[in-house]
């Protein structure tokens, strides 16, 4: 942290030799400390080192002071519910980078004591400490960093998301917290991030997306305020505001067909399709006024986006409507000019922010040229979600049911597995 450069953030109010700024004391202040667990220093070494880069899309750069790699460690060393959940996140990581099973089954023990601990806490918090509800959505944010990276096998990812919009609707409602406390800022832009992400779905659910539509999440405007914006939405914020109305028009759009009734998909699909197919040469040449030589990843990025929610659309509108042959036609083209960004981006780290759109397009890819492109694109990473995104694509691809595919193949395939997933 640079001296003198006016940072005010959560860590500012730790019970430490700091200055207290909002006079809070740590969620659980007799819990045990870094030295009292035997691997801690190891994997807050590894948190700082491997993990925390790959929570955003800036990873290392040095333009960028990332907050999980700044304040989250030593907020850790001072509130033992944060020391766990950092300690669930960075194991787990490791565990699968080194294949160990033992640190693996450990991060699961690290995972668990922090679930027992947030529950206490939750119980115990009175609404009106703001200190303390960023510690919250901190928490569960990591927990839900925990599961999205691990595959989210077993669907708590889904609950802890909802804690964090609880915290998060909290955090907005209120204009208490200075706008250049970073983790505040990074905190609701990874919420909106990973909440906007779960909703990538054929058949959403409906609480959800009108909960999102009336909610700064699909409007980030909000977020625009931070100083570091943009730490996961990249320069493609106004693309991801779209996901919840297109979750909307999948829902409408089903409704239509099991009624034979017009309800206005029709108009809604042309708005979105107007707004989506727009950002290509002005958004392009937007981002190089703007980042000029660093906006080379940007670029690919934005359109990997764009095509991938075009997908999305495409689907929510003309599936169950249309032969499967003429609904490939529509989609297969937005595959095929999307696999070569994919690749252009895979050694940066924006390609985190890929993960998604690549699941979304290898749903969607029909020829085995661009399934071993994508099983290729997936092969070097070593984050725990890559395995799990290779695993459930087989489902489809294996399926003995050309026709299953797509978004809705993919929830399909997940449901027969009996398992969940959400990759953010």
């Amino acid at each position: 942290m640079k001296e003198g450069s006016g940072r005010c953030s959560i860590i500012s109010s730790l019970p430490t030799q700091r200055a207290l700024e909002w006079n809070i004391t740590p969620l659980s202040p007799n819990m045990p400390s870094q030295a009292s667990i035997p691997d801690a220093p190891l994997l807050l070494q590894f948190f700082i080192q491997e993990t925390s880069p790959r929570l955003t899309c800036k990873g290392n750069s040095s333009q960028f002071q990332n907050p999980f790699q700044d304040e989250v460690p030593l907020l850790a060393e001072s509130d033992g519910v944060v020391m766990y959940a950092v300690l669930a996140l960075a194991g787990m990581h490791m565990g699968y980078y080194t294949q160990d099973e033992a640190r693996q089954q450990a991060a699961v023990r690290h995972y668990i004591l922090a679930m027992k601990e947030l529950h206490s806490a939750i119980a115990d918090w009175v609404a009106g400490s703001q200190g303390e509800v960023v510690r919250l959505l901190l928490i569960t944010v990591l927990l839900v960093y925990y599961e999205t990276i691990s595959g989210n096998k077993s669907g708590a990812m889904a609950y802890h998301l909802r804690a964090c919009r609880q915290f998060a609707f909290h955090i907005t409602t209120n204009n208490e917290l200075p706008l250049e406390g970073e983790v505040v800022g990074l905190l609701l832009e990874t919420y909106a991030y990973l909440e906007l992400c779960s909703c990538l779905r054929f058949s959403p659910l409906e609480e959800d997306i009108r909960t999102n539509l009336n909610s700064f999440v699909s409007q980030l405007d909000y977020l625009r305020q931070f100083k570091t914006f943009g730490v996961l939405f990249g320069s493609a914020s106004a693309l991801y505001e779209t996901i919840p109305s297109i979750s909307f028009l999948s829902l409408l759009r089903q409704q239509e067909l099991r009624e034979h009734q017009d309800l206005g998909s029709a108009a809604l699909y042309r708005d979105l399709d107007k707004l989506i197919t727009s950002w290509s040469d002005h958004a392009i040449s937007c981002v190089n006024l703007e980042l000029g030589p660093d906006g080379v990843f940007e670029i690919p990025a934005i359109m990997a986006v764009r095509n991938a929610l075009q997908v999305f659309l495409e689907t929510s509108f003309y599936y169950g409507s249309v032969s499967v042959v003429d609904f490939s036609k529509k989609v297969e083209p937005l595959v095929e000019a999307t696999l070569p960004l994919l690749q252009l981006l895979k050694d940066s780290p924006l390609f985190y922010t890929a993960y998604w759109p690549l699941v979304v397009l290898g749903a969607n890819a029909r020829t085995a040229a661009q399934r071993n492109i994508i099983s290729s694109l997936l092969q070097d990473h070593t984050m725990p979600m890559t395995s799990r995104m290779k695993e459930t694509l087989s489902w489809i691809w294996d399926h003995p049911d050309e026709n299953v595919f797509g978004l809705p193949g993919l929830e399909l395939v997940v449901k027969e597995q009996r398992t969940a997933l959400c990759i953010a």
